[in-house]
């Protein structure tokens, strides 16, 4: 995979389409190679910004694995990953406000799984008392 996508929800749905059209083999490489380096899988593969760069280096490791743990079970179970991005002002944000992961995955009596989750990030230029956060 020498592609990257903009990390837009198109952007991240077309990886998506690409990893999926993987054999099990590749796509379990690719799956190990994320759970080894997740920041630079996710840098390699999508055009983050220098924000989403810094999010990435200081965020909270427990969310990170708690992030890479959803996103490696919807890929192992090919489940689809949707990304919302939303800039709480005019101008885009210079930092990251809030990321929340919505995790509607679901597993039937048959042990297929279904449903998916949705990577919501927020940015913005004020502080977080002035978004009432």
């Amino acid at each position: 995979m020498k592609k990257q996508y903009p990390l837009t929800s198109e952007g991240v749905k077309c990886l998506q389409i690409e990893l999926y059209a993987l054999s099990e083999l590749k796509i379990g490489q690719e799956i190990a190679a994320l759970k080894n380096d997740f920041g630079s899988w996710i840098r390699e593969r999508l055009q983050v910004s220098s924000v989403h760069q810094e999010f990435l280096t200081h965020c909270q490791p427990s969310f990170l694995t708690y992030s890479l743990e959803c996103i490696v079970f919807a890929l192992e179970n090919r489940l689809p990953i949707f990304y919302n991005g939303y800039a709480l002002s005019a101008t885009g944000g210079s930092r990251i406000e809030k990321v929340t992961i919505f995790n509607k995955i679901g597993m039937g009596s048959d042990g297929q799984c279904s449903g998916g989750i949705i990577l919501d990030i927020r940015t913005g230029n004020k502080p977080p008392e002035e978004n009432g956060l």
